[in-house]
């Protein structure tokens, strides 16, 4: 049960992460680099976590698909939060990436709360 309340507070903290430096990159501000380096650490951590998750619910014999499934797609989320934050960074376009953000947050909050 600890795992599961570590993963959703990085996974918080790495959403507010996330947006604070998509904030700080369209206002122009300093400190985007740090934020970019905390969001990194966080998403390491969330994959640990999500890892243990994966592994826990393994045991049960009816929810390791739907768990390897949302890992999937968190996984495809982190990806997606890394590429926006390098292509704002560089001051290039994000659309597609948003795209891909929207489709992995929809995708593993609906597994989440409706098999998991």
């Amino acid at each position: 049960m600890v795992v599961a309340y570590a993963h959703a507070v990085s996974f918080t903290l790495l959403l507010i992460l996330f947006m604070m430096h998509v904030v700080f990159a369209s206002l122009g501000l300093n400190g985007q680099k740090t934020i970019h380096l905390l969001c990194r650490l966080t998403s390491v951590f969330v994959i640990f976590t999500g890892a243990g998750l994966v592994i826990q619910y393994s045991l049960f014999a009816h929810l390791w698909q739907w768990s390897l499934i949302k890992m999937l797609f968190g996984l495809w989320l982190i990806a997606s939060m890394e590429l926006i934050l390098v292509r704002l960074e560089k001051k290039r376009r994000t659309g597609v990436y948003w795209a891909f953000f929207c489709i992995g947050i929809i995708a593993t909050f609906t597994i989440g709360f409706t098999f998991i």
